[in-house]
């Protein structure tokens, strides 16, 4: 942790993942990860592969981040865990890839419909603002086409 008058923790970017070999295999991978992290009873929520640019550096290496419920993994589960991780992705021929783990919850919300925008001016707009798609077109699932929602990432330090 950084102290002293001027200190501050270094700024991190979230980067996505182009051209490495575990987009070509995660259609196979990630319900073998699924797997493994319920075989060792892990109350993981999200898992995500992800870069990191930290301040002005480099983009950093790829990672396994695995979201886990807070307070019930214990330091000792993740390191097993993240092994195990590691020799799953040794079996599909990966071996520069970095597992991290972090707190993480997941909320599930979804809506039956979003909301057609509004004028600024409307009545409602206040109620309206928050439950309507902004950017592009929401998500559903195949299975459930009439159940609506959109993905996002809140991060917190």
């Amino acid at each position: 942790m950084p102290n002293g008058p001027e200190a501050y923790r270094p700024l991190k970017e979230l980067r996505p993942v182009f051209g490495h070999k575990i987009n070509d295999v995660w259609k196979d991978l990630g319900p073998k990860v699924c797997q493994l992290l319920d075989s060792k009873e892990l109350l993981w929520t999200s898992i995500n592969v992800v870069r990191f640019k930290v301040d002005r550096g480099p983009v950093g290496p790829v990672i396994l981040w695995i979201g886990v419920v807070p307070s019930t993994v214990s330091s000792n589960d993740a390191c097993t865990s993240a092994n195990s991780c590691l020799g799953l992705l040794k079996e599909f021929g990966i071996t520069n890839v970095e597992v991290e783990f972090r707190v993480s919850i997941y909320i599930r919300s979804a809506s039956s419909s979003f909301l057609k925008p509004v004028s600024d001016l409307h009545p409602t707009v206040n109620i309206h603002g928050p439950l309507t798609a902004v950017l592009g077109p929401s998500i559903a699932a195949e299975a459930t086409p009439h159940v609506d929602g959109t993905g996002v990432i809140y991060l917190a330090e």
